[in-house]
């Protein structure tokens, strides 16, 4: 029962902060793209790769503790549904060159910022 509160309240606090951050990145940087999503995806994935990064250098979590961060937290700030959505926005309004750049660079962001983390934990625990 434990290992739901953990989920559940990590949960509730990524879905807040992934509101709360999308929506100062579209503020922040209005206009074309879908910067919100691609904030919270990229920031994601740096925090998680951190996470994993903890875990390599052989300074896991306690459980409970990635059950809220790892799978609570993670789980609702970033958002892979609302990113295809948006993608398919974007090819429904004929804006097909935005469509190819969009998921390419989310992916190659992601992917670095997630690299980034590990690497950085590695420093943090030193």
């Amino acid at each position: 029962m434990n290992s739901f509160l953990f989920v559940g309240l990590g949960g509730i606090a990524g879905a807040i902060s992934r509101y709360n951050i999308s929506k100062w990145a579209d503020y922040r940087w209005p206009g074309w793209f879908p910067t919100g999503t691609f904030t919270v995806n990229v920031l994601g994935s740096f925090l998680l790769g951190l996470l994993v990064g903890f875990n390599l250098m052989g300074h896991p979590l306690l459980d409970n503790h990635y059950l809220f961060l790892g799978t609570g937290f993670m789980g609702s700030f970033t958002t892979f549904s609302t990113f295809s959505v948006e993608v398919v926005g974007l090819l429904k309004r004929e804006k097909f060159l935005l469509a190819l750049r969009y998921p390419l660079f989310t992916l190659l962001a992601g992917i670095s910022a997630a690299a980034l983390g590990i690497a950085a934990s590695s420093y943090l625990v030193s």
